[in-house]
């Protein structure tokens, strides 16, 4: 008997390859679970409620603030695997972009040199901040020493902004940099290998009650998203053509294009999820007065459908 898993996520963005997978080859099916798409764009934490709701099963989230207040106010939502982490020579989803004019006369080449310049973060607590901020302390910085803003909210004012020399540093996301970049607008700087290399972006997040409630079916979803993790790894960070077909079906960019943005994402082989990560996220966003105490793993993580999903792939 098949079962149904309503799933939440955004296909234009390809470091989800794992679980495009996992669909374009019927490894869900073969575990015998129906994934019923809902698809949509923006934020990832505006479906954090519709798992409260039970108007979905389990959806992508980022870690970044939004999701920890969630959590923090009894949000029934657990992480049960990384979707995707930060590994040099893979792809890193989010970059600082450099005005194309400052790039050009040698400005900026040093997280230092962004001192006295306006950088904008996109969103405040978002992943897209937490790259900047992370940047400008790397480089001994503070936000008194920047014009820092968060006025690029929505990916479509990234360009404007840059064009009109409203902003000298842009936080974005792939694959706005590259076309930001092909563009000429500015060029594709330091990203979350540089800065954070052992951050974990991405979780997949289910409805508490689920998985209380119907365990195996969990169980069944996380071994094929498994093997849609293995079928990735064995590309060793290489695009296959297999792979960029995936890729192309699903965001709707070209091959060449995908290849421009970089290599292969990058999810851990277990999915295993790294509570220390966590940790250091959340201790950071407290040293930025966002949140205000840390929580503990069990009422972030549940990690026992992804042990037994593990056991079970082998």
């Amino acid at each position: 008997m098949t079962t149904g898993i309503r799933l939440s996520f955004n296909p234009a963005w390809h470091k989800y390859l794992p679980l495009l997978v996992a669909i374009d080859r019927g490894h869900f099916e073969d575990a015998g679970v129906d994934v019923e798409l809902h698809p949509f764009t923006g934020s990832a934490h505006t479906q954090l409620p519709l798992l409260d709701q039970r108007e979905l099963d389990m959806t992508i989230v980022a870690s970044a603030v939004p999701l920890l207040h969630h959590l923090g106010q009894g949000g029934d939502v657990r992480l049960i695997a990384c979707i995707n982490q930060t590994r040099r020579s893979h792809l890193d989803s989010c970059r600082l972009v450099v005005r194309q004019d400052l790039w050009d006369s040698g400005s900026v080449r040093e997280p230092r040199d962004m001192q006295g310049m306006v950088v904008d973060g996109a969103g405040e607590g978002s992943p897209i901040d937490f790259l900047l901020r992370q940047a400008l302390f790397s480089g001994g910085l503070r936000l008194a020493d920047v014009r820092y803003q968060c006025v690029g909210r929505t990916a479509d004012l990234w360009p404007g902004l840059l064009l009109k020399r409203s902003v000298d540093v842009q936080s974005m996301i792939e694959p706005i940099a590259t076309q930001v970049e092909a563009d000429g607008l500015g060029t594709r700087w330091l990203s979350y290998s540089d800065v954070t290399p052992w951050y974990q972006e991405t979780y997949l997040a289910a409805d508490r009650r689920l998985i209380s409630s119907d365990p195996e079916m969990v169980v069944a979803f996380l071994s094929g998203l498994l093997n849609g993790i293995k079928e990735v790894a064995a590309a060793e960070g290489t695009w296959t053509p297999a792979l960029l077909t995936t890729a192309a079906k699903w965001t709707k960019h070209t091959e060449g294009f995908i290849q421009r943005i970089g290599g292969l994402p990058y999810a851990p082989l277990d999915g295993r999820i790294s509570i220390d990560s966590l940790n250091a996220v959340q201790e950071f966003w407290i040293s930025q007065g966002l949140i205000v105490k840390p929580l503990p793993a069990d009422l972030m993580v549940n990690m026992i459908p992804l042990e037994r999903a593990a056991s079970a792939v082998g």
